[in-house]
């Protein structure tokens, strides 16, 4: 009897980690000041991704690229991803101050604050890969 409900409970445990394992890419919660200062503290590049909730091609990413299990790996080991999604005065904000002007746009980092690139459209997870991979290096 021991053996069943170890055996049922290894299995419910290991069915729960799957459904909470994470399935998209976690954007930075706090401010883009904070977010800079972590950056800088833990020596890492940091990518925005500016969007717009009726945006289709926003959408598309969301729901393909940063769904993708190696980008989700990537991105919490080597940068840090902060969404800025229109309309929201931050995201105004750093918009006009970094000339995007179509969405999806996303700005690559050094853990400075210096803009370093740019992709404009929609990225696979491939494409992201690639920067990621470049920033390591």
């Amino acid at each position: 009897m021991r053996v069943l409900n170890a055996l049922v409970f290894g299995v419910l445990f290991f069915a729960f980690s799957l459904v909470n394992a994470q399935s998209e890419v976690q954007f930075f919660g706090g401010s883009f000041e904070e977010m800079t200062a972590q950056a800088s503290t833990q020596n890492k590049c940091y990518m925005i991704f500016f969007s717009k909730d009726n945006c289709i091609p926003c959408i598309k990413m969301k729901e393909d690229t940063f769904t993708d299990p190696e980008l989700i790996n990537a991105s919490q080991e080597k940068v840090i991803m902060y969404e800025a999604l229109m309309p929201n005065l931050d995201a105004f904000s750093l918009a006009q101050e970094y000339g995007v002007v179509s969405y999806p746009t996303l700005l690559v980092f050094s853990p400075k604050g210096v803009l370093i690139g740019k992709l404009s459209g929609v990225q696979t997870s491939a494409q992201i890969m690639t920067v990621i991979r470049k920033l390591a290096s």
